[in-house]
């Protein structure tokens, strides 16, 4: 067998869009005390595997999730972040599979 059916790895199968969805435990956190903030993510397809970093619309990575079933979470790591107001996004990379996408924008607010 020399022909393309004996080497099926050659075919190129055209990956398939994903969704990212971020959600936020909370919306204000205290300067300080930023570990009481979780980042839930959720991708679509749930086949999804891969990592999904937490950043900054300034582009600062916050945490970064294994994913799980599609799914998984992480903690605001402390003093992370000055008192201000971000906006964070969730971007996925993407898999062998699945094209990779980016979450809608969420507000935070680090208080004093």
């Amino acid at each position: 067998g020399t022909g393309p059916a004996s080497n099926p790895s050659k075919a190129v199968t055209p990956k398939g869009p994903s969704r990212v969805g971020l959600g936020l435990s909370t919306h204000k956190v205290t300067f300080g005390s930023e570990s009481t903030e979780h980042f839930s993510v959720i991708v679509r397809p749930l086949s999804a595997v891969g990592k999904v970093a937490v950043r900054t619309l300034a582009g600062r990575t916050l945490c970064t999730i294994a994913l799980k079933g599609g799914k998984g979470r992480c903690t605001l790591g402390s003093r992370e972040l000055r008192p201000g107001s971000y906006t964070i996004v969730a971007v996925y990379g993407g898999d062998r599979f699945l094209l990779g996408a980016r979450s809608g924008p969420c507000r935070l607010v680090v208080r004093r």
